[in-house]
């Protein structure tokens, strides 16, 4: 086999045990960045994208070729300002990690995003069950990292079945385009991203239907026809009490709760009484969706 080939095997080795121990910016900083950008600016093109659920992309009006902005993680939280320089730059897709994607449900971010929408295809990189709330939110494009069939983390435990992320978007009736690529083909680097980006809006096509009705948000909620999408994590899981008091202030009739779990937080039997007490407070069905699984245990196939 070519050097090529195994200097990819060992960078992409690499990344997974780097990344699964979650390590600090300087250490990432250390030559590990370089090497990664090299890594996934190949990686991306030889990865195969597979739309698993494909309602159709709104039409936006523009001329051209679209331009993308790829926000990646790197310890800045100043949202708002870099979207509102990407829409002054004219960029038509954006894409979004788990920190912007979890801001929206913020009232500054959800506000950002009613404005965002009919400017934006907005890209969300679905790696764990910490993104549940978006789906309560329409993004245009869900693009998961997928590893033996889970939406998996390199080191937060709350993983889902991709599966079970197209029956709950079904179920609800959401717009929003989902894409699968194998987890070793995802970089969280601009420039994979993307093209990742690219090549799913390219692929999914266009319809003429616009947003299907007035999603609502909570820091860690996401509700959309009367279906609420919520995480339950470090700074909530020991309270179901105050989590059904912030459902029952959302607006219009509830259906259904989903809910997924940090397990780094909170143990299974414990999710699963939590699950119980909210049904009991709320008086409707809430359903846990989500396991504790990351990289390494979807790939060792243990659950901790």
């Amino acid at each position: 086999m070519s050097r090529r080939f195994w200097l990819i095997i060992m960078i992409a080795s690499l990344y997974i045990y780097i990344m699964s121990h979650n390590p600090p910016e300087w250490l990432k900083s250390l030559g590990y960045n370089h090497l990664l950008d090299w890594y996934s600016v190949y990686i991306c093109e030889q990865a195969p994208v597979e739309l698993v659920y494909n309602p159709g992309l709104k039409t936006l009006t523009t001329e051209g070729k679209l331009e993308v902005k790829s926000f990646i993680p790197d310890g800045r939280y100043n949202y708002g300002d870099r979207l509102e320089n990407a829409l002054k730059e004219g960029y038509q897709v954006v894409v979004e990690c788990s920190g912007m994607d979890a801001w929206h449900t913020s009232s500054q971010g959800k506000k950002f995003l009613d404005r965002m929408y009919p400017q934006f295809y907005r890209v969300v990189v679905f790696d764990g069950g910490h993104h549940l709330p978006t789906l309560g939110l329409q993004p245009d494009v869900i693009l998961v990292p997928v590893l033996r069939g889970y939406a998996v983390h390199s080191y937060t435990q709350d993983g889902i079945k991709v599966d079970i992320l197209v029956e709950l978007a079904r179920e609800a009736g959401i717009p929003t385009v989902i894409a699968t690529v194998p987890r070793w083909g995802l970089v969280k680097r601009d420039k994979c991203l993307d093209k990742l980006a690219l090549r799913t809006i390219t692929r999914a096509g266009y319809t003429s239907k616009t947003n299907i009705g007035s999603s609502q948000a909570s820091p860690g909620v996401g509700k959309i026809n009367g279906r609420v999408f919520a995480y339950v994590g470090v700074n909530n899981a020991k309270s179901p009490e105050q989590l059904a008091a912030v459902i029952k202030n959302m607006q219009g009739e509830l259906h259904r709760v989903y809910l997924a779990f940090d397990y780094g937080v909170i143990d299974l039997e414990s999710a699963i009484r939590f699950t119980r007490k909210l049904s009991g407070y709320l008086k409707v069905e809430v359903k846990r969706v989500n396991e504790p699984v990351k990289i390494t245990t979807a790939w060792w196939g243990e659950k901790r």
